[in-house]
């Protein structure tokens, strides 16, 4: 019998953490071509439980990253990836898809 599962949720906490701080530091970014340091702080104040939730469970993620299935890998292959695409977006114009 297999062993059971861990799963990925602190993973995706993680994740979920980094793609609402790039999404409010892209708006701020948008609004007048630069992010200042008062942007920043609003914007981890404003991701702050995003953030708790990220950091509380970070000590797993080494062994959830040990025990992933191909749906779980593709998940936060793809996830990630948006996350890294918006950022880069950022900086760099991108092709659209």
């Amino acid at each position: 019998m297999n062993e059971k599962k861990i799963g990925i949720d602190e993973t995706m906490d993680a994740i979920n953490f980094a793609e609402k701080i790039v999404t409010k530091l892209a708006a701020a970014k948008a609004d007048d071509g630069k992010i200042d340091s008062g942007e920043i702080a609003s914007a981890l104040i404003s991701v702050t439980p995003a953030g708790i939730a990220a950091f509380v469970g970070s000590g797993k993620i080494d062994d959830e990253l040990k025990d992933l299935d191909d749906e779980e890998r593709a998940k936060i292959i793809s996830s990630s990836l948006a996350v890294i695409k918006q950022l880069v977006g950022m900086f760099v114009e991108l092709e659209k898809e």
